[in-house]
């Protein structure tokens, strides 16, 4: 059983028996630990979210081999319930070993499959390739440097804010130093546009053409 308070997680088992215990006996004891997860929350003063709440029936079957393989658990569906203290009954939803379930943002799921978290990513893939597609920014934004003649420390002012929110997207330090911002990704840099750059570039390739 899984309890989102605290991002906290339970499990059940008896280790210590020499015979396989029946799915009852094991549903009966993780009930009896998500009431009590639920008592004492409520004791400090909480309350268990219910319905951010969900959890797995694990049962292995063992090949001829000895390796054991996990019971996807598609036709069963053990409840486990938890009491208010006025009576109130909340059943914690059961999850099968196949799907995966949310925590902290990721997906997880005893079987190890990626599909979940894979087709999350592709949305946010096709989400921010239509957002680049259709924003008005392109390359030429910058030509306007070919005919300027601004010191570095200028360009360097005009570009900190959008380099500090581009790092920042990008999982780095807003202010992470600017030679691994501006250098070669063979050295380990970030190797990010940098205007003094094409400045220079720009005032060169002008001065060729004429």
């Amino acid at each position: 059983m899984t309890g989102f308070v605290d991002d906290t997680n339970s499990r059940t088992n008896c280790l210590l028996s020499n015979e396989i215990p029946s799915v009852e006996e094991l549903i009966g004891k993780a009930m009896k630990d998500a009431q009590w997860w639920n008592d004492l929350l409520l004791s400090s003063g909480r309350k268990l979210e219910a319905t951010k709440c969900s959890f797995h029936h694990l049962r292995y079957e063992f090949c001829p081999s000895g390796e054991p393989k996990l019971v996807s658990g598609v036709n069963f569906t053990p409840k486990i319930n938890v009491k208010s203290v006025d009576g109130i009954v909340t059943p914690i939803k059961p999850v099968a070993n196949y799907d995966d379930h949310k925590s902290l943002g990721c997906y997880k799921g005893p079987l190890g499959k990626l599909a979940a978290p894979k087709a999350v990513l592709v949305a946010k893939c096709k989400h921010y390739t239509q957002v680049l597609k259709g924003s008005p920014l392109n390359g030429r934004e910058a030509d306007m440097l070919e005919t300027t003649f601004f010191k570095d420390t200028v360009l360097d002012s005009i570009e900190s804010a959008p380099r500090r929110a581009a790092l920042q997207k990008m999982g780095f330090r807003a202010n992470t130093a600017k030679v691994i911002c501006y250098g070669s990704w063979k050295l380990g840099g970030i190797e990010m546009f940098r205007l003094a750059d094409k400045q220079g570039i720009g005032v060169i390739q002008q001065f060729l053409k004429h």
